[in-house]
């Protein structure tokens, strides 16, 4: 029942509950998904290569007065084919359509289950398999397009309502360049949370956001001297996609900076748990790209009018959720490691037993931004009442007298990112040991924060799960003092009990304790 008690105590703490995550990939399938994210990636280069350079032009293949008959119309969309079933076209455009509706289907089951539970997991992994069958049947259907017709514009037909053009083709290309990236990047985030990529996985998750951001600059470029010239358009809508590139792109392009940002760094910071935020801002833009093609579709198909419209409502909510929810997300977290570490100093003063971690002054800067509630550059009383309080850790009066006078080197009541620059390096940057979990747990049940647990404090730990005479039996083994109340000492008893190996005695973590 104590151990119980105390995992309900670790949960309820947003750092130590991701630190404790382990759900990942087995190794040969994360390497197989990656593996075929690469092998798209590379096919999808040498196809705008070869497109380009026209080595594979037919004349065959491109648009003629000729009347179309029913296999020269795509399913659903009516879109001109011009292969018909030859090359599998036919069968992979359906196979995509089907692809499409399953993604539709499950996007929203990940986003709005609980993060790591069974229901989560498995759509998860469904819209992942998905998207690897979407990508891979769309990718072969558009390079033979692109291939037989090359950059032309006026090899692409004008379908009324549709919009089907060179420039819709390459618009896909860019999209699914950034579908490969994000999902690779957050399957990966996923995968090595916060353990250091090898070089050769870094080369890759660098390498794949790299052509992406080329591939992007291209296309602003592109557009910006379309607009800027004053030659005449090749097709009509030429210039309604250059607006489209350039409205959308650079939003992309910031994305993407974000990705190379988060490899470029040689080790994660473990303080933040960035590799959540990471995995779920990278998911949720291929959540977005299911919800513009499911959707555009089909106001394309019904209602021409709707369409911008659906993508605008697409691209607001997308951006409220990364302004609103990563941003929440990573204050929890911090704010989770922050109490933490307020508790070490209450218990060990401002010295620390662990090996000093470099902070830089950004993340400096940025750790205080998340904590610093009003927003004016220091951490005052009554914010770091509210960040402890909030944790369900009410601070008494004298704690937060012993905070203060441990921190604050000119007594003005508020604490500068100067003053807490030691805190940081020593109690915060580090991870935390079975001691720092433990003083959680104590901390916790000891309800008044007076240095020691009553048996009373104990019963509403428990939350009534033990009775009256129970919690008294229960109390009295633990008590080895007799003194009527548990220190420190006596819960570390408790919950760290020590193995012995080879002979020699070793303590073992909480959270191996409460395993075993």
């Amino acid at each position: 029942m104590l151990a119980d008690a105390a995992r309900r105590c670790l949960r309820r703490n947003a750092f130590l509950t991701l630190r404790a995550h382990d759900g990942r990939m087995t190794a040969a399938v994360f390497g197989g998904v990656l593996a075929l994210l690469v092998a798209l990636r590379v096919g999808s280069l040498l196809t705008l290569w070869a497109a380009h350079a026209g080595w594979f032009l037919d004349a065959r293949f491109w648009v003629s007065d000729a009347p179309m008959v029913a296999d020269h119309v795509t399913p659903f969309h009516g879109h001109p084919n011009p292969f018909g079933w030859r090359f599998g076209f036919q069968g992979l455009v359906t196979m995509h359509v089907v692809t499409g509706v399953g993604l539709f289907a499950v996007c929203l089951v990940p986003l709005f289950t609980a993060k790591g539970k069974p229901w989560h997991v498995r759509f998860g992994r469904a819209f992942v398999l998905l998207w690897l069958v979407h990508l891979f049947n769309g990718l072969i259907n558009s390079a033979q397009i692109l291939l037989v017709r090359g950059f032309e514009p006026t090899r692409y037909p004008q379908v009324p309502g549709q919009g089907f053009s060179l420039y819709l083709y390459v618009q896909f290309a860019f999209i699914s360049f950034l579908v490969i990236d994000f999902l690779a990047h957050g399957l990966a985030a996923l995968q090595y949370k916060n353990r250091p990529p090898s070089r050769g996985m870094r080369a890759v998750m660098l390498g794949l956001p790299l052509t992406s951001l080329v591939f992007g600059l291209a296309l602003v470029g592109w557009s910006l001297r379309h607009l800027l010239s004053d030659a005449p358009a090749a097709t009509r809508q030429s210039t309604e996609f250059a607006i489209i590139y350039l409205v959308q792109v650079p939003a992309y392009l910031y994305l993407i900076g974000k990705n190379l940002a988060y490899w470029a760094r040689a080790t994660p910071r473990n303080w933040l748990h960035g590799w959540l935020t990471e995995h779920q801002r990278n998911m949720m833009f291929c959540v977005q790209v299911t919800l513009y093609t499911g959707l555009a579709n089909t106001t394309m198909r019904y209602a021409s009018w709707l369409t911008p419209f659906v993508f605008v409502a697409i691209d607001a909510g997308f951006i409220v959720w990364l302004l609103t929810k990563e941003r929440a997300l990573r204050r929890r977290v911090v704010e989770s490691r922050f109490g933490l570490a307020l508790l070490m100093l209450l218990r060990d003063g401002p010295s620390s037993p662990y090996s000093r971690r470099v902070v830089s002054a950004a993340d400096r800067g940025f750790i205080l931004r998340l904590v610093d509630r009003d927003g004016n550059g220091c951490l005052c009383r009554e914010e770091t009442r509210q960040l402890l309080t909030s944790q369900g850790l009410p601070p008494t009066e004298a704690e937060l007298d012993a905070v203060f006078a441990a921190l604050d080197d000119d007594a003005d009541g508020r604490l500068c990112e100067r003053e807490l620059d030691a805190f940081l390096v020593n109690l915060f940057a580090p991870e935390p040991k079975a001691a720092d979990e433990l003083a959680l747990v104590f901390r916790h049940l000891d309800a008044d924060g007076d240095g020691r647990i009553t048996a009373a404090e104990l019963r509403r730990g428990l939350d009534g799960s033990l009775s009256e005479d129970d919690v008294g039996e229960l109390f009295a083994l633990l008590d080895l003092d007799r003194s009527g109340s548990l220190d420190w000492d006596e819960l570390r008893a408790a919950l760290l009990p020590r193995r012995c190996d080879a002979g020699v005695r070793q303590p073992l973590t909480l959270r191996e304790a409460l395993a075993a």
